[in-house]
């Protein structure tokens, strides 16, 4: 049975444990690969022709002159003579910031091998050649983190692993013997124990069932080893693109090859993950929810603190974090494909230019997510991309809320909770909360209960803002355990429950009908909303010069001169001595006796993240007072507060109903709270009545006399009642309940 049957078969059994009936996973018409036939991983022989076909189409023909532009900055026919000298290890060196197709990149060999399927041209096929033996000898990538002997192992190594698997499948057919071995036997066994699960995929695809003469490949990890490490990442991996220095950058790395595995599954071993792992779905719809504009570029608004930014802006140019939607629509159903390039054009291509000056990429004009420095994404564009489609509107596919996962942060899985009322710009609002389960018949439990501000979050009209409930009236020890219920009472209208009886506050209605001047509507029962990071401009040129603070204790002065900025002596990184530091784009460098460290700039130039994980926040700006709500004319979104009436007041007297109104013209109709309820405007949003409270349980007769104390435990007087609500008023229990 050749290894690569058995390979899949394997696969197939571990996603199907705990005694369940195997679901069919397999592809309509596959057929098997025959040994030694390639190419195999992202197209057969038998595609070829119709790849040919869309490569001569006018966006085919952009696409291939962007692959050409990343291999060397023209027009593709030689190899940038720019390497990073550094080995692979901790240390990414200084030419990330490097202009596209000047420096060398492990994905370079791909390139050229598609190059040479597409012209027949044998000079790119010994380009390809070249470019993969550096690689096998130990040639680092322009982020000198990855590479074959990268020390870290994990997507470190496998990334050189499956550039390799890749470049070995597209140039089978043009490589000797000789070189196809050299290759084969770089992937040693030390490399290969400690690379990532979906490296050995595709390692596996790539080799199993292959001679070399007239003898079999003798794999060092055999194709049924370890390939069931593929579905535990499902369970880890966070949504597309989220990188930066956070807790969450283990699992963001896996955009690097578990994509590409997934897809190299379906083409190559007639395995379609999607129809027996629901999370694979999950992931592109993560990226569908999330993805949102703003003034520094796309952002991923990620309702927890995946990175000290401010904002959750996207590096889209770095092989860890970059490819997100030309990745996703390999393993994307074909209206979700649809749906993200609906996005990508409406979201990114204007401002691509801006964003990324140094990817030879202008404002307007699309790149099929390929603005990066790697040559695979656009081979993955010429597949993945359907420009023989039309796009659609995220809203016609997706439903109006959604509860999906998982991101695993500190070693514990969470899912998503949001709703969304539009895919139209960065003047969209949606309310996301991060949650403990990833099914959605249980109890929605609140991520982290000693910090649950941190993760449930309101994005609105460009701005940002939290549930607080730390000392919300109505919890058990002041903070939400769970989410008992969500129910959408009407279209587009949710009821938020954190208690098991429904007519308990605290309680969150959230309304994203669009109606007269205003967008949306927020209101809480209990918590808070608070201001948090607001969103800064791009910047072109970064200016240290000023003061910062890297704890509220400590304060560090800079000045720059040119590409080089100062700090004082008088601060604990000075240890006494003037210290010098180097700028290179958005990345910085700085030489201490401890060592070499490296910051990286957010897009706004108001935060640094440091290497050893400090943080700098700039002096008064932008960013510097998250919880400041000083309205002023104009807003386009406002919170205010009211007082609580009635029934609410039976059991909370000092909770508030705080409200956030969303106007995309600034104009805030007039707040009045009534009974269960408050109007804005001319239109009237209605809790579910509170019933009175229980009285107290009859003394006994010999009981003592009630003290001073005991009064407060006193009968309370009978709630008024209350009316019924007028024909025209938007209720929360209006409707067939949703579940």
């Amino acid at each position: 049975m050749p290894r690569i049957v058995i390979m899949i078969a394997v696969l197939v059994a571990a996603v199907c444990q705990g005694g369940e009936p195997a679901k069919d996973s397999s592809v309509p018409g596959f057929v098997k690969p025959a040994p030694n036939e390639h190419p195999r991983l992202f197209f057969r022989t038998t595609d070829l022709d119709k790849l040919k076909a869309r490569a001569a189409t006018s966006e085919g023909k952009q696409i291939i002159a962007r692959l050409r532009f990343q291999l060397d900055s023209g027009a593709g026919n030689t190899l940038p003579a720019k390497r990073n000298p550094l080995p692979a290890g901790n240390d990414p060196g200084d030419l990330m910031s490097e202009p596209v197709g000047k420096v060398f990149t492990i994905f370079h060999a791909v390139g050229y091998g598609m190059l040479w399927h597409l012209t027949g041209d044998k000079a790119a096929a010994d380009a390809a050649r070249e470019a993969a033996i550096l690689v096998a000898h130990g040639q680092s990538d322009r982020d000198a983190r990855f590479g074959l002997k990268a020390p870290a192992g994990g997507e470190y190594s496998g990334a050189a692993v499956a550039a390799l698997a890749m470049a070995y499948d597209l140039c089978y057919d043009v490589w000797s013997d000789e070189v196809r071995t050299q290759i084969f036997q770089a992937l040693t066994a030390e490399v290969m124990m400690t690379c990532s699960g979906s490296a050995k995929i595709l390692y596996g695809l790539a080799f199993a069932g292959d001679t070399l003469g007239s003898q079999p490949l003798r794999l060092v990890i055999p194709a049924t080893d370890h390939i069931y490490t593929i579905t535990s990442e499902f369970a880890q991996i966070s949504p597309y693109g989220v990188g930066g220095r956070d807790n969450d950058l283990t699992d963001a790395l896996r955009d690097v090859t578990l994509p590409l595995a997934i897809q190299s599954l379906r083409v190559a071993g007639g395995v379609d993950l999607a129809k027996i792992q629901p999370k694979i779905q999950t992931l592109v719809d993560r990226l569908l929810w999330l993805a949102m504009p703003a003034r520094c570029g796309l952002q991923l608004v990620v309702p927890y603190d995946h990175a000290p930014m401010g904002s959750q802006h996207l590096n889209r140019i770095e092989l860890a974090g970059g490819g997100q939607f030309v990745q996703a629509m390999g393993i994307a159903s074909p209206d979700r494909r649809a749906a993200l390039r609906w996005v990508y054009e409406h979201f990114c291509v204007s401002t691509l230019g801006r964003d990324f000056p140094s990817s030879g990429v202008k404002d307007g004009q699309n790149d099929f997510d390929t603005v990066g420095p790697y040559p695979h994404r656009s081979m993955l564009a010429l597949i993945n991309w359907p420009f023989e489609e039309p796009a659609r509107y995220p809203g016609e596919v997706l439903p109006a809320h959604v509860q999906v996962g998982s991101t695993r942060i500190d070693s514990k899985a969470f899912s998503t909770l949001m709703m969304r009322n539009a895919w139209s710009g960065p003047d969209d609002i949606l309310v996301a909360f991060m949650l403990t389960h990833d099914d959605p018949n249980k109890n929605r439990s609140l991520a982290t209960a000693t910090n649950p501000s941190g993760r449930c979050r309101i994005w609105a009209h460009g701005r940002r803002y939290m549930f607080n409930f730390l000392g919300a009236t109505g919890f058990a020890g002041g903070v939400p355990g769970e989410i008992i219920r969500m129910n959408e009472v009407s279209d587009k209208r949710w009821l938020v429950h954190f208690s098991r009886d429904e007519s308990k506050a605290p309680r969150i209605m959230i309304d994203l009908n669009r109606s007269g001047s205003i967008d949306g509507v927020v209101i809480t029962q209990g918590p808070q909303i608070v201001g948090d990071f607001g969103d800064a401009d791009r910047v072109s040129r970064f200016d240290l010069t000023g003061d910062w603070s890297c704890s509220r204790e400590l304060a560090i002065h800079l000045d720059q001169q040119g590409e080089q900025f100062i700090i004082a002596a008088d601060n604990p990184w000075g240890h006494g001595k003037t210290v010098v530091g180097t700028i290179a784009g958005d990345r910085l460098s700085l030489n201490l006796a401890n060592g070499l460290f490296r910051g990286r700039l957010a897009p706004h130039g108001h935060v640094i993240a440091w290497s050893d994980g400090a943080v700098w926040r700039r002096r008064q700006s932008p960013l510097e007072l998250p919880q400041s709500l000083t309205p002023t004319a104009g807003d386009r979104t406002l919170v205010r507060v009211g007082q609580t009436r009635e029934g609410i007041e039976q059991y909370a007297k000092s909770a508030l109903i705080n409200v956030l109104t969303c106007s995309p013209t600034g104009e805030h109709p007039e707040m009045a709270v009534i009974d269960n309820g408050l109007t804005i405007g001319e239109r009237t949003f209605l809790f579910p009545a509170l019933p009175p409270p229980k009285p107290p349980e009859p003394r006994p007769v010999d009981a003592k006399k009630p003290t001073v104390d005991a009064a407060a435990h006193a009968p309370a007087v009978k709630a008024p009642a209350v009316k019924a609500p007028a024909a025209n008023v938007e209720s929360a229990n209006a409707g067939p309940v949703k579940k």
